[in-house]
């Protein structure tokens, strides 16, 4: 399982890479795991470049809304259909445009409240994290 979360924005708070870096190491036991963090300028035409089509999945406040189970359900199907990469993007502070809503297999609401993109992220990994763990009997989601 190989997974690959693509932010855009710069990290501004130290805290924002520890925790994010403490789930990285946890998720490693189950997935192969990379980040990468683009440029504002860069960033949507870069996260579209690097993600296969049918493989993105977008954080997205007007995305559904999945309990972690459902996740974790997802996830699992996901990777039933094909051995690669998937992609999370965490988007700009506008929002994604619409050519990277289209491009998305799939649009994720984390919550209908706003956060920050650093939080995010952390919830985003964390998600994750649980996901796996229900997905190998882990004992964490308990």
């Amino acid at each position: 399982m190989r997974l690959h979360i693509l932010w855009i924005g710069k990290t501004k708070t130290p805290a924002a890479r520890d925790w994010p870096a403490d789930y990285q190491r946890r998720i490693g036991r189950w997935a192969q795991l990379e980040t990468t963090e683009l440029s504002e300028r860069q960033g949507e035409a870069e996260l579209l470049r690097r993600a296969a089509p049918g493989r993105l999945w977008l954080l997205d406040p007007a995305g559904e809304a999945w309990d972690s189970l459902e996740f974790s359900r997802r996830l699992e199907r996901a990777f039933a259909q094909q051995d690669r990469t998937l992609y999370f993007g965490l988007g700009p502070a506008a929002g994604f445009s619409p050519a990277a809503r289209a491009a998305a297999a799939a649009r994720i609401s984390l919550s209908p409240m706003t956060f920050s993109h650093e939080l995010a992220r952390v919830m985003l990994f964390e998600q994750i994290y649980r996901a796996l763990a229900l997905l190998h009997h882990h004992p964490y989601p308990r």
